[in-house]
């Protein structure tokens, strides 16, 4: 599941932009390169809370040690 970067309203991947905000903003048909540049500001903040979420695996734990046993290929931030 992915939100329109502009509105928020829910789209599916691959798009940003929803039909609507594409239509209401003049992106219809528009290379990526030629968009304003706030909304491909607003995109980059997407992309890179995408790549975040993919890349971070939080795991909590009360003993490192036990933790690193587990994983002797755990790496400590």
């Amino acid at each position: 599941m992915r939100k329109c970067t502009i509105c928020g309203k829910v789209i599916s991947i691959p798009f940003w932009v929803c039909a609507e905000c594409e239509e209401k903003w003049g992106l219809v048909d528009v290379d990526y390169k030629d968009w304003p540049e706030w909304v491909k500001a607003l995109v980059s903040i997407d992309r890179r809370e995408v790549y975040l979420r993919e890349q971070l695996t939080v795991i909590y734990t009360d003993n490192l040690e036990e933790l690193l046993r587990y994983n002797e290929d755990a790496k400590v931030l």
